[in-house]
């Protein structure tokens, strides 16, 4: 069978190794079209961790009421991955992308207009549903379209596209939050997630029809029109398959890491930074001549205690209704916050190359096994984790280099455990049912132990404990994804059958 795209009368076994990892032309725009059509979904998903901290700020919610918020969309991202995995197997892909992109603009201009926790929590979780709209019609396209010979390429490649424009939506709601507060992170990203739904609906074809002639030459086996099991048998495929509850499970834990990464890494920089200006503002007091004995006892025991704890914030609060101590100005919230978002939009840079590289290797050197770089990647992840707090503290350039270095080893894994993985492994067809699956149970993991837990834990414990739980998931998932060290998939259990 030649993959090559070159003249089909040409032996097999003559082309270039190197041949059979090539896109098709063909292939070629349904990948960069839904690499820009998914990646837009993240400017209204991750906006909203760069919000946090000036929602706290103005309306006083605590870290566990937002953990709250935050879980709602990953729980109603989790269900409607599973049932959306099912429909996408029947639904027109672009009908379902385009509606998840404008309901998702839509809730996210309604949420920045709101003030009630219970109204962030209903508008946040149907944004969540909204959200899970845009996956499995991606892989079902994928599906359509790539053979598993090029699949982790291909899904390497859209998956860069989301760590590129989460970047940019750190970069975009940081400036926004500059400029108008924390409401702008929640008004101006839907604009682009509109104008990227547009150009969806103008550029994607589902199935390969219009290049039927050629890939019925290059890639025999293919077909767009293969016959669609029912519903409750590509359920009973799905959940009776033990490899699928290994990949969930583990995408699960390594989306508790991601997402402790992701929703509260600008709020742990903002706290940092905040504990940085108190410090300060403590010597800058203690150099007076105008302190009492007491007061300056006060501000020397307020200066041992850990101020990037919420718990010694409610001691620096006393000490400035006291006077002894300048209110933060909102202005300088708000540079904080920009300038914490920099930081984070550092991280997808690191995740381009992970998402690009892990995909790429697993076809390239493993032989389509995506087990091993899932779970190397795991271990080393987990490594970074328990060295990020130490750093972030202590060194701008560490923080930077060490946001790159975790972008990598989160996405390098997270693309081939939520697309690739589940492609494979899929039975008789049902690679968005099973991706869908597998995302579900990702997203339970990113709401119960990555919001909740962390800010549970952020709230009672500190920032140290939390993130070192973090650490502990990604150990966790790598010993899971290792009782799957060999297997591989293949053409035939997709209807892909290789008959050249």
């Amino acid at each position: 069978m030649n993959f090559s795209g070159n003249d089909p009368g040409e032996p097999a076994d003559r082309g270039s190794a190197k041949s059979i990892y090539r896109l098709l032309p063909g292939e070629r725009q349904v990948v960069w079209t839904l690499w820009f059509t998914y990646g837009a979904f993240y400017f209204c998903r991750t906006n909203l961790a760069v919000a946090l901290p000036g929602i706290e700020a103005e309306l006083g919610y605590d870290k566990v009421q937002m953990g709250i918020v935050l879980s709602a969309l990953k729980i109603a991202y989790a269900c409607g991955q599973f049932l959306n995995g099912q429909f996408a197997e029947r639904l027109s892909p672009r009908k379902m992308l385009a509606i998840g992109m404008l309901g998702s603009a839509g809730l996210n201009v309604a949420f920045g207009f709101g003030t009630a926790l219970y109204f962030f929590l209903f508008v946040w979780a149907l944004n969540g549903y909204a959200q899970s709209l845009g996956w499995t019609p991606c892989v079902r396209v994928i599906g359509n379209w790539i053979p598993v010979h090029r699949r982790g390429k291909a899904v390497g490649i859209v998956g860069t596209g989301y760590q590129v424009t989460a970047g940019l939506s750190y970069l975009v709601s940081g400036a926004s939050v500059w400029l108008m507060g924390w409401r702008g992170a929640l008004l101006l990203p839907p604009t682009i997630l509109v104008a990227a739904a547009v150009g969806m609906l103008l550029l994607l074809r589902e199935t390969p029809e219009a290049h039927a002639a050629k890939r019925n030459e290059e890639t025999p086996g293919v077909s767009a029109n293969a016959p669609r099991l029912g519903f409750l048998e590509s359920i009973r495929l799905t959940l009776s398959n033990p490899a699928l509850w290994l990949l969930a499970i583990s995408l699960g834990m390594l989306n508790a890491c991601r997402y402790g990464f992701l929703d509260w890494g600008v709020s742990h920089l903002v706290a940092i930074d905040r504990a940085g200006l108190q410090r300060e503002q403590i010597e800058s007091a203690l150099a007076s001549n105008d302190l009492t004995g007491e007061q300056r006892q006060r501000l020397i025991d307020l200066r041992e205690l850990d101020l990037v704890q919420d718990d010694a914030q409610l001691a620096v609060k006393s000490v400035i209704a006291d006077g002894l101590l300048p209110k933060r100005e909102e202005e300088r919230r708000r540079q904080s916050v920009l300038k914490s978002a920099v930081k984070y939009a550092l991280l997808p840079i690191g995740a381009v190359l992970g998402s690009f590289l892990a995909g790429w290797a697993t076809d390239r050197f493993f032989n389509s096994r995506r087990a091993p770089a899932i779970c190397t990647l795991l271990v080393v992840l987990g490594c970074l984790t328990l060295a990020y707090d130490p750093i972030a503290r202590t060194s701008f350039t560490g923080t930077m280099a060490l946001l790159v270095a975790v972008g990598f080893c989160i996405y390098g894994p997270q693309v081939l455990l939520v697309g690739t993985a589940p492609a494979d492994l899929a039975r008789q067809g049902t690679a968005a049912a099973a991706a869908g699956f597998v995302n579900c149970f990702g997203y339970f993991g990113a709401a119960g132990a990555g919001d909740l837990l962390t800010g549970y834990l952020t709230t009672h414990y500190g920032w140290s404990v939390a993130i070192y739980t973090w650490a502990g998931w990604a150990f966790g998932a790598a010993v899971l994804s290792a009782l799957l060290w060999n297997a591989t998939g293949n053409d035939e259990s997709r209807g892909m059958k290789d008959e050249g």
